[in-house]
């Protein structure tokens, strides 16, 4: 492959990543100013006028509207996966983490700025806003990050979001470029580079990115019910969103077996699914799979979804100290996640 070719291929994978990245930004944006010039938003804030955030709710039917949309979620992101079609199940694990931008919002007005987004969220809300903490769980390995810097007085809570997303693009950019190498070359599976650490490096590129978003939200809002402040829980909506796209990369495992055979099947033996990690490390992570299926990996969508479900439980239940015996506490000299003992604010 000529150099002229390479550069090109380079110009068009960072075009891509940063057209990519802008619209996982901009996207948010354009879609709270359609809701916004539909629906006017109370220009009070609904701490203290709850009787017109009530009577704002029942005007528009926006209740109706967030239970429409939450179903509609819920219905692309399983039948996505159980039918594998992908795009699906993307679309929904997208639609389902994109009202996490309203913590963006410039105002705390009820449902102002990007905060409109989370329409579909009021059915959760409605319940209690602490559900949308139930995947708190998440932010152990960002705790493990950070406690031992501590210790040697450096404070990197702020700067570590940053480094993560920046790392994430990094990986997308590489993983992107290598693919559209392999595929100008005509090589049905691309196994050079990053995909001979990760069978999925895009993918991975897209978890680690977002979960620096995440980080970056936690450290720029308030954990408050977005009737009241416009920061709500955010990492019960990563876990979700994370885990179909890891379900969507089983798909095209399924898809990639079917179309490339022992190609494939070979590549696999010898390439991690995500990420490097010990194989003892790796084994623990798959066996509640494997006691599921009783085998090493999903062969159908329905086996997918299943195992997207399991681990979404599990994920789940480990996060419920958290929530529910405040555990370790929210307040305090720890304050988890958004502190770590022992720094506060």
């Amino acid at each position: 492959m000529t150099i002229t070719i390479r550069i090109l291929l380079a110009a068009i994978t960072v075009i891509f990543t940063i057209g990519l990245t802008y619209a996982s930004v901009e996207f948010p944006l354009l879609a709270s100013r359609a809701l916004m010039d539909h629906v006017e938003a109370p220009g009070f804030d609904a701490t203290y006028h709850p009787e017109e955030t009530e009577a704002f709710l029942g005007t528009h039917r926006l209740r109706l509207v967030g239970a429409t949309g939450l179903i509609l979620t819920g219905f692309l992101i399983l039948v996505g996966l159980v039918t594998e079609r992908r795009a699906m199940a993307a679309t929904g694990a997208v639609l389902f983490f994109l009202p996490v931008f309203g913590h963006f919002a410039a105002s705390m007005f009820f449902l102002a700025g990007l905060a409109a987004l989370r329409v579909i969220w009021l059915p959760i809300l409605d319940v209690s806003h602490e559900v949308l903490a139930l995947g708190d769980a998440v932010y152990l390995p960002y705790a493990a990050a950070v406690y031992p810097l501590v210790n040697l007085g450096l404070d990197v809570r702020d700067t570590l979001p940053w480094v993560v997303m920046g790392l994430g693009v990094a990986i997308f950019i590489a993983s992107t470029m290598t693919w559209m190498t392999s595929k100008y070359q005509g090589r049905g599976v691309a196994d050079a580079w990053l995909y001979r650490i990760s069978r999925h490096p895009q993918y991975l590129g897209w978890i680690i990115w977002s979960y620096g978003l995440l980080l970056y939200v936690l450290r720029h809002s308030e954990l408050y019910q977005f009737k009241i402040r416009w920061g709500v829980p955010s990492s019960l909506p990563w876990l979700i969103s994370t885990l179909v796209i890891v379900g969507v990369a089983m798909i095209e495992e399924i898809r990639m077996v079917g179309s490339e055979g022992m190609l494939y099947e070979s590549f696999k033996e010898k390439t991690p699914f995500l990420a490097p990690l010990p194989k003892w490390l790796a084994r623990s992570i798959s066996a509640p799979m494997r006691l599921l299926l009783g085998r090493a990996w999903p062969e159908t969508g329905r086996q997918v979804a299943a195992v997207v479900a399991l681990y979404a439980a599990i994920l789940i239940v480990a996060s419920a100290p958290f929530v529910i015996f405040d555990w370790p506490p929210r307040t305090g000299w720890w304050g988890f996640p958004y502190n770590v003992w022992p720094l506060a604010g």
